[in-house]
């Protein structure tokens, strides 16, 4: 199995919603978690459909995400189409030192894990992002570290699903 060095002992992890999914990522690879503020969000026209734009932060620019868009199956996809994520997201779950803002539709509650409590994906050759999942909520959990790795070099949508 394919375990990142964080999970070889109990670890916290958060649950968030994005677009009806539970998807959970450790706290140790969390940066934060932010309010969404539309007024402030500067939107990027002529960039991919997940990019959303970009935030200020404690000095910083947060690239924002929606996440949806890009971890969603196509036919759960297709139930989004016309989605207008603004209205939907209400919660930026900060990664990647704060670089990126995985947009959610809202935060549920920190767990604690342990290495057992995880079905971990044993290649990570396809859809690296996804760590493996966490049984009892039946939710992905994510390798926040591998998904800002992937939006960093711009690796195609399709890569994110499939």
């Amino acid at each position: 199995t394919q375990q990142p060095r964080w999970a070889e002992h109990p670890f916290q992890a958060m649950l968030f919603k994005v677009a009806g999914l539970t998807l959970a990522v450790p706290l140790i690879e969390l940066y934060g978690v932010l309010e969404w503020r539309d007024e402030v969000v500067t939107a990027m026209p002529g960039h991919a459909d997940f990019y959303l734009g970009l935030m200020p932060h404690l000095g910083q620019t947060v690239a924002l995400i929606d996440t949806a868009r890009l971890v969603l199956p196509p036919e759960k996809l297709r139930s989004l189409s016309g989605d207008e994520p603004r209205a939907r997201v209400k919660r930026i779950v900060l990664i990647n030192d704060g670089k990126y803002g995985l947009a959610c539709d809202d935060v549920a509650q920190v767990i604690t894990l342990t290495p057992t409590d995880v079905r971990w994906r044993t290649s990570r050759t396809q859809r690296s992002w996804l760590a493996g999942t966490v049984i009892a909520h039946m939710c992905a959990l994510i390798d926040a570290s591998a998904f800002a790795q992937m939006l960093t070099s711009r690796m195609p949508v399709k890569a994110f699903r499939e």
